[in-house]
């Protein structure tokens, strides 16, 4: 019984905040924890797990994009407008980092 109790706690954490979020934030998040892996050493260079973990940075790339027009298009006073620019110099730099890695 502890032990179904506690796998469906660890499920609940893992799944209820990606479920709560919007499409780009999901994005972001499993990004995030396919970087790590990446950067531990579990996803080898040039296999099919690097080549997946590639599109999906392509396709959070324009998941990005697609925000930063939305965000332009909404403007809701000066906080926001100094978020939508952290926000877009973040995903700038973050399409800088990825056509680098797909250079090596």
């Amino acid at each position: 019984m502890l032990r179904i109790l506690s796998a469906a706690t660890l499920a609940a954490t893992i799944v209820i905040p990606s479920v709560s979020a919007q499409p780009a934030e999901r994005a972001e998040r499993l990004d995030n924890r396919l970087d790590r892996v990446e950067r531990r050493g579990g996803i080898e260079q040039g296999t099919r797990a690097d080549r997946v973990e590639d599109r999906f940075d392509r396709a959070e790339d324009r998941l990005d994009r697609r925000e930063d027009r939305r965000d332009l298009a909404v403007n809701n006073g000066r906080a926001d407008r100094i978020e939508d620019r952290i926000d877009r110099a973040e995903n700038v730099q973050d399409r800088g980092e990825n056509r680098r890695d797909r250079r090596n």
